[in-house]
């Protein structure tokens, strides 16, 4: 059997999600430093982890593009087998720049294995013929930040990154519909990186960049969860974390949320109206969809078992030892 390894420049839940269960020693490098610097030291440090580990297969995610090229470019000199886990933005240039998109199908069609989370990618990674393998993410292990935690009535928290796939300006305006109705609306993430005035919405409690931990205090002490995203072929990492504590969630109605999320779900469009009725369907049938949660869980386990055994048969590695 092969030993392997996976390498990141940034924190995130699907690395530590995917290597807990292939059982992949995970290398999170990171630096403070401005962005060529950033970028010149983790790629020094990539280099010396590879040569002192000499490992036979080397996992990373896309993005970071820069750490896909490098790998690849080592690969030739070094011969192991590299699997690139490919996110939206591994597949997709999400700018539209064509020659963003022609790195990208590059970088997937020389990869030994591209990892994507739906059908439809899967396509796009066989049309450029390369080797892919779908992987939604494994629900994260986050159940203890609940224990002992109550639910707050009729608090809503919507899982946002500000980036410019997310609609959440009509999240805003429906979180304004439903405040007379004793709705309380927290939301995550850096809201100041997309322009957003504080003041412009006093009825949303902006959080900001929060920590770990809070972050996961405030999804235990929701009632409903909101995340919502234009991007067809994109699967939340908060609808992920939903279903781990087992959240009622209001997401958008894209056929890739709706082909994998089939319990304890509402779909809604990207207006206010609908998102606020949404919200109000996720409160009041809270109790079913939580069952509905529960038995989906079930499935996302079994099909997630599937999924790593296989990546594990192609790539001829074994679950390592962790000390």
């Amino acid at each position: 059997m092969s030993e392997a390894i996976w390498i990141s420049w940034e924190k995130h839940v699907r690395n530590q999600s995917l290597c807990a269960q292939l059982g992949v020693e995970l290398h999170v490098l990171l630096s403070e430093r401005v962005r060529p610097l950033r970028y010149l030291t983790c790629i020094v440090r990539t280099i010396r982890l590879i040569e002192r580990r000499r490992p036979q297969v080397v996992f990373a995610p896309n993005p970071s593009i820069v750490l896909t090229c490098l790998l690849l470019g080592l690969k030739l000199v070094l011969g192991y087998r590299f699997v690139t886990d490919a996110h939206y933005a591994g597949i997709a240039a999400t700018n539209g720049s064509w020659v963003v998109q022609k790195v990208l199908d590059f970088c997937n069609r020389h990869a030994d294995l591209v990892l994507v989370t739906n059908k439809e990618h899967h396509r796009h990674v066989e049309r450029i013929r390369g080797s892919a393998l779908i992987c939604e993410d494994p629900l994260p292990d986050i159940e203890h930040y609940a224990k002992g935690v109550d639910e707050k009535p009729k608090r809503v928290f919507c899982i946002c990154s500000f980036d410019v796939d997310e609609p959440y300006v009509q999240m805003f305006i429906a979180a304004g519909i439903l405040q007379a109705e004793g709705y309380s609306f927290c939301v995550s993430g850096n809201y100041k990186r997309s322009g957003v005035v504080r003041e412009q919405w006093p009825h949303v409690n902006l959080l900001g960049y929060v920590s770990i931990e809070e972050f996961y205090l405030c999804l235990a002490e929701s009632q409903v969860v909101v995340d919502l995203t234009m991007q067809e072929n994109c699967l939340l990492c908060g609808a992920y974390e939903a279903m781990a504590l087992s959240k009622p969630l209001v997401t958008s109605r894209t056929m890739a949320l709706q082909n994998y999320f089939t319990g304890g779900t509402v779909f809604v469009r990207h207006e206010p109206e609908a998102i606020a009725e949404g919200i109000r369907k996720a409160y009041s049938t809270r109790s079913e969809l939580k069952q509905e949660i529960e038995e989906w869980k079930q499935g996302a386990h079994a099909k997630n078992r599937d999924r790593i055994e296989r990546i594990r048969g192609f790539m001829n590695i074994e679950k390592q030892t962790m000390e």
